[in-house]
């Protein structure tokens, strides 16, 4: 077994990836590294890309690598910065969507929108992050953390089974955690959620389970923003009940 971790802070966004550039950021980085710091108390291994380093190439390798963990493994996977939503559209009949497309399940968004993760140097669509934890070993425990605005449904889960099969999401045989920092019709704000976070952790000693501790980082924001809750891949009691971050 291997417990490793993967945090993702962007403050900036290259102008040049993006049509509309989004603002900076004060403090997503800062989260980035406070997440770390959790985890590595934790004992799990943990890297760390900000700024600059935190492209889709290595957000790629670092995913790459961590599905070779084997089962009863845990993989923590945070992101703080921008988060975004585009529609969720057909292709053009007159331009047939490439094998690499992105957004492989249109029509499986309730409200037409695909959620999104801003990197320096694109974005990571929640359709092809789903793709990704695809690759995951049956067994394998995996946390995400999105702290971004319209994150509640970044990981879409639970209603697989009532859409048609042709709009299921990939087959996810890992057991996937989601904490998301506010609905998808909402916005969150610089470090309200990581600092709720790291209030709750309190150095180590929460003793609950996952939606336990989710619950407390809400009650702690409950005037800003409302954190959501979410899992995919088969039901892990056992994994839910744990206390977050355990290896």
């Amino acid at each position: 077994m291997s417990a490793l971790a993967i945090h993702l802070g962007v403050n900036r966004c290259a102008p040049r990836s993006f049509r509309v550039g989004p603002r900076s950021l004060a403090r997503a980085e800062h989260d980035a590294r406070a997440l770390a710091a959790m985890t590595t108390r934790a004992g799990l291994t943990a890297t760390t890309l900000l700024g600059e380093d935190a492209t889709r190439p290595r957000l790629l390798a670092a995913l790459a690598d961590a599905a070779a963990a084997p089962p009863g493994s845990l993989v923590v996977l945070t992101f703080s910065g921008h988060g975004a939503q585009l529609r969720d559209v057909a292709p053009d009949a007159r331009r047939p969507r490439p094998a690499t497309a992105r957004n492989r399940h249109v029509g499986d968004e309730p409200d037409g929108l695909d959620e999104l993760w801003c990197l320096h140097d694109g974005v990571m669509l929640d359709d092809e992050l789903s793709q990704l934890l695809a690759g995951f070993a049956r067994g394998v425990r995996v946390l995400v953390i999105t702290d971004a605005c319209h994150s509640g449904s970044m990981l879409d889960g639970g209603d697989d089974d009532a859409r048609p099969p042709a709009q299921r999401h990939c087959e996810i045989a890992a057991s996937v955690i989601h904490f998301g920092a506010c609905a998808d019709d909402e916005v969150t704000y610089d470090s309200v959620f990581v600092d709720a976070i790291a209030a709750t952790w309190a150095d180590g000693q929460f003793a609950g389970g996952h939606r336990a501790f989710l619950a407390s980082v809400a009650a702690a924001i409950a005037d800003r923003q409302v954190p959501v809750f979410s899992t995919i891949g088969p039901p892990d009691p056992v994994f839910e009940a744990q206390r977050p971050f355990t290896p």
